[in-house]
């Protein structure tokens, strides 16, 4: 996952084409998946299957080793990459349909074991001593250097957004002292973010 992915589906929803887009996905596990086509390739500097952002924030490899613990197997081997982190480990089972690329992402990875028609057994490996809120940079020039993203941001028939509602968004922001013009992508998440925790409401209908 490159760190435009990690960082670019808030900031975009703020300033750029569809606030929708941000509510409804900023925070669930698809958002963390940018589209194929214009997924940005990270580095793997010693050919083990492991980007080097991974071995350094999820696995604690060396990026420069294929072999890290020195055995015969690369650190890319499904089981070998778990040697140097604590993990946990649960077996579920899914409906169909699914894509197991993503349920791979920065603090977990996942694999088929079985599958029949309606459903497949998959096991999913997390890594909670990831180091990935330390990976992350930040980027002034966010809005010009990610904006042919905002064609995967127009509103759809499910998800309606228009620039009235952009700008009410983007006015609300700036009377509680947020700034996106001048926040840089990583500021713009951050305090963005916490102001949506601190206006959402919570309910215990559903309690027992």
């Amino acid at each position: 996952m490159s760190r435009l992915t990690r960082l670019l589906p808030l900031a975009i929803a703020v300033l750029g084409v569809s606030g929708a887009w941000f509510f409804s996905h900023s925070f669930s596990a698809a958002a963390q998946t940018v589209p194929a086509s214009v997924a940005i390739p990270e580095t793997d500097s010693d050919g083990d299957g492991l980007s080097d952002y991974a071995e350094r924030h999820k696995y604690f490899t060396d990026p420069h080793k294929a072999r890290s613990a020195g055995s015969s197997k690369p650190d890319g081997d499904w089981e070998q990459r778990k040697e140097f982190t604590y993990t946990i480990t649960s077996v579920l089972q899914i409906a169909k349909p699914f894509q197991p690329a993503d349920m791979n992402d920065d603090y977990q990875d996942a694999r088929v074991l079985s599958e029949d028609g309606d459903s497949a057994t998959v096991e999913f490996v997390y890594y909670p001593l990831n180091t990935n809120r330390d990976g992350i940079g930040e980027n002034p020039n966010w809005r010009r250097d990610y904006a042919y993203m905002n064609q995967y941001l127009h509103p759809t028939a499910a998800e309606n957004w228009d620039e009235k509602m952009r700008a009410d968004l983007i006015a609300e922001l700036r009377n509680d002292g947020i700034e996106p013009d001048k926040l840089t992508d990583k500021q713009l998440v951050t305090q963005v973010s916490r102001w949506l925790m601190q206006r959402s409401h919570f309910t215990k209908a559903f309690a027992i």
